[in-house]
């Protein structure tokens, strides 16, 4: 997002913008690849597949959408500050999500536990 909002408020050169979307899409490539690891937590045991399987069905949406989305804006503006700028917008809310997400405690809110008895849990489930 910084990268976005850099080139978008600096209009940099080619170089400048070269390196700034290589570090963009390392970032965005980094950020799905753990959401993968982070998203079965927020779903109960019973629905962690499906959820997950709709997460990846909406990624898979934005990223065909976002090839016409890409062209339409490359058609309204005729600058590429404002294109960064716009770009900027979904990273940061994506950001946001994520933190507002680790602030709810959706574990203890779906499974009425507190995290700290998870422990407890495993020993009492896993004897036979």
């Amino acid at each position: 997002m910084t990268c976005l909002l850099s080139q978008g408020i600096g209009n940099f050169g080619a170089n400048t913008l070269a390196v700034l979307v290589f570090f963009s899409g390392v970032c965005i490539n980094g950020a799905q690849t753990g959401l993968q690891a982070f998203s079965p937590a927020f779903y109960p045991t019973e629905m962690r597949a499906t959820g997950v399987c709709w997460m990846h069905g909406v990624g898979r949406t934005g990223a065909i959408i976002s090839s016409s989305t890409g062209g339409i804006l490359l058609g309204l503006f005729s600058g590429q500050n404002v294109i960064f700028l716009v770009l900027a917008v979904p990273a940061l809310l994506a950001g946001l999500s994520i933190l507002m997400h680790r602030a709810a405690h959706p574990v203890e809110m779906i499974k009425g536990i507190d995290l700290n008895d998870i422990p407890e849990l495993s020993r009492t489930m896993n004897v036979r």
